[in-house]
């Protein structure tokens, strides 16, 4: 599976830098504001809060070479498509 990434910061590390991802989600669950369920449903909705602001304290990180990223010249704000594969054991 293809995944979409934004580069939100880099840091070299010797001969490699590490770049952190932003996962950049095309489709995502349509949030409507609606009071009611709010309130039938906020323990649901601060558990949603509390795992959005894990990930942003915890980005997706690559490692690459340092040659390769001065060859493909990354910034922030950048975009990469990952591919991602299912490992089964």
């Amino acid at each position: 599976m293809r995944q979409r990434y934004q580069i939100t910061g880099t840091t070299r590390l010797g001969d490699f830098v590490r770049i952190f991802l932003d996962r950049q989600d095309p489709v995502r669950e349509r949030e409507d504001f609606d009071i009611f369920s709010l309130v039938g449903n906020f323990d649901r909705v601060q558990q949603k809060q509390q795992e959005k602001a894990v990930l942003m304290q915890q980005p997706d990180v690559i490692t690459v070479p340092f040659d390769v990223w001065k060859k493909k010249q990354y910034k922030i704000g950048d975009f990469l498509w990952i591919n991602v594969e299912e490992e089964k054991l």
